[in-house]
């Protein structure tokens, strides 16, 4: 596609040309393909959603997109970037699961291994105390003390659907504020690669 013909499918595609839209994305969904299953190291599920993620992505913002700049780089951008942001959210997810959750698991760390581990432990410490008392009670019961949702629904004398939303709430809390320490996680996160491995 030839660079004027190309800026004026950008531009009726800002107008909300749907047809704009499957002219770009026919012209370009094997190339994005392609390029993702390179960085996914030939991961053909995960490159498949993350260049859907990014055509959607591209819809929802295509107000704003710059008619002079190459389109295909930025959509090759969004799908790196919704990709890194996937590898931090499982990341974080994986280290609260392995290391959180399992308390009681002894492991020989080293001591650069433990001050990272003691920090990342700190630090869900602290956010815990920050929920409200009764969201709080229920996320320990489930997490620390393994609990299940009806044992904790008996215990406590509420619903089951309580506690199910509060233990969703505190979840979604939890990881929303330890994303925000994101590099730090993902170097913890290579540091114990080799215990997991």
């Amino acid at each position: 596609m030839k660079v004027d013909i190309e800026a004026s499918v950008i531009q009726e595609l800002k107008n909300g040309s749907e047809e704009a839209f499957e002219i770009i994305y026919n012209r370009y969904v094997g190339k994005l393909y392609n390029f993702m299953l390179g960085i996914t190291r030939g991961n053909e599920y995960m490159s498949e959603e993350m260049v859907q993620t990014a055509f959607i992505r591209l819809w929802e913002t295509r107000e704003r997109i710059d008619t002079g700049k190459s389109l295909i780089s930025y959509l090759a951008t969004i799908a790196k970037n919704t990709l890194y942001n996937k590898y931090k959210r499982d990341t974080v997810e994986y280290l609260y699961r392995e290391m959180i959750l399992r308390e009681d698991t002894e492991l020989d760390y080293s001591t650069e291994q433990e001050l990272e581990v003691e920090w990342l432990k700190k630090s869900v410490d602290e956010l815990i105390e920050q929920m409200p008392p009764g969201r709080k009670r229920i996320f320990k019961m489930s997490r620390q003390q393994e609990m299940s949702t009806k044992e904790i629904a008996e215990n406590l004398g509420v619903s089951l659907s309580t506690v199910e939303t509060q233990i969703s709430l505190a979840a979604k809390f939890m990881r929303r504020e330890l994303l925000k320490h994101g590099d730090k996680l993902i170097f913890v996160a290579l540091l114990l690669t080799p215990i997991y491995g």
